[in-house]
């Protein structure tokens, strides 16, 4: 399970799995780090859940590649700096759609503001434009018990999720 959160998994997943013509994709994209000003590392930021911090410092500062992790590596998306942002256990580029192997059409981003959802399409939000509020890999599951100043947020999030869901056919 832990190979799946790695780029070669990642890969490998992307690669072996089809996006299927019938069906909605829609992803919440979190993270809870923030670009130091005088460098591409990112760094947990104070509201992220202290049993994520160590794994967002992990990929936000410290993780780098002795060879490419994954063919196509160090082109366009796939290099170290597009990936340093994260929620504390996954990458935020990762989170929107599977894009390191295979083919998946992607429908875009901003999916709570849109007319209509095509199926057999990625589409992806940013759980923090929608709310206001960051969101860390444990606070869209569990925020409500984490930290009570997300509750707000919180709700908004899964308001939008259900109204989304709702008009779809």
């Amino acid at each position: 399970m832990a190979f799946d959160l790695t780029l070669q998994g990642g890969y490998k997943a992307n690669n072996a799995f089809q996006t299927h013509p019938s069906t909605y994709y829609l992803s919440v994209v979190t993270q809870q780090t923030t670009k130091a000003w005088f460098s591409p590392k990112h760094y947990p930021d104070p509201l992220m859940n202290p049993v994520l911090k160590a794994g967002a410092l992990y990929q936000g500062v410290k993780v780098n590649f002795d060879v490419d992790p994954i063919p196509g590596w160090g082109t366009g998306n796939l290099q170290i700096s597009a990936w340093r942002e994260n929620d504390g256990a996954v990458s935020a580029i990762s989170q929107r759609y599977p894009f390191t192997a295979g083919q998946h059409p992607v429908g875009g981003e901003e999916i709570f503001d849109r007319q209509s959802i095509d199926k057999g399409k990625w589409y992806f939000e940013k759980a923090e434009k929608s709310t206001g509020r960051s969101f860390d890999h444990l606070d869209v599951g569990f925020g409500y018990l984490s930290d009570l100043t997300i509750v707000e947020a919180h709700k908004t999030l899964y308001r939008n999720i259900y109204r989304l869901l709702a008009r779809l056919p």
